[in-house]
């Protein structure tokens, strides 16, 4: 397609003429040579007239930052050039797993938004026994910075249960370039009941090997089999 600058492959591709619309189906792959997107499917279809590509089947996009996108329904409007997702599952290039049930990327300043949204977080400085992750009701996603409103984080194992410990707040913002994860209006929450409150709050995010700051919280057992919670202090003194 020397129009849109596309480059598309497959095992059965249909153009209906009179409509301008194209069909492509049996293992799909189509290469914006425009915007450096690769597009993978089952079944594709391109409205050569509205400039549109559409799937209402799994569709897998990668883009030239390396970044993922699999979703179970997809847009993706070529001039204005934003692709929308639904119930999709976002890995970036840091291998950050995004959970997302509807999301907006706008190609033109590498902007991500979305509703009902589970974070997974690179866990490489963890331990295996850690899940850290965010959620909220809706994200922002530009610049290396993460908004995301209505949110909890935690970095306890998944379970069916409530986790042990979380921390929600009216806002979090992860900043990728500082390394940190930032709390607005932030409540501690011990097995869903609300424990302590701080307006402003922050500590590293799982990426961090050393920086001075709270560490996780975490549960601990004494000597005499005594229970507590624990948030330490740490002080990187180089």
């Amino acid at each position: 397609d020397l129009k849109n600058s596309l480059d598309i492959e497959g095992q059965k591709i249909i153009l209906d003429r009179s409509k301008n619309i194209l069909t492509a189906s049996d293992g799909i792959k189509i290469n914006d040579l425009k915007n450096s997107l690769d597009i993978e499917g089952q079944k594709i279809i391109l409205d050569r007239s509205k400039n549109i590509i559409y799937s209402e089947s799994k569709t897998i996009v990668k883009d030239k930052y390396k970044n993922s996108f699999l979703s179970k329904k997809f847009k993706y409007k070529i001039n204005k050039k934003t692709i929308e997702l639904n119930d999709a599952l976002i890995e970036d290039f840091e291998n950050n797993k995004f959970e997302i049930k509807f999301a907006k990327v706008d190609l033109n300043n590498n902007k991500l938004s979305g509703n009902d949204i589970v974070i997974n977080l690179n866990n490489k400085f963890m331990s295996p026994n850690n899940e850290p992750r965010l959620q909220g009701e809706k994200i922002t996603y530009s610049n290396n910075i993460t908004n995301i409103l209505n949110g909890k984080f935690t970095t306890c194992k998944k379970r069916e249960k409530c986790p042990p410990w979380e921390l929600s707040a009216d806002k979090i913002t992860h900043d990728k370039k500082k390394k940190t994860i930032s709390y607005q209006n932030v409540w501690l929450n011990i097995y869903d009941t609300p424990i302590v409150y701080f307006p402003k709050f922050f500590h590293p995010d799982p990426t961090v090997k050393r920086q001075s700051g709270f560490l996780m919280p975490s549960f601990k057992t004494s000597p005499n089999n005594d229970t507590f919670f624990s948030v330490p202090y740490f002080n990187a003194i180089s």
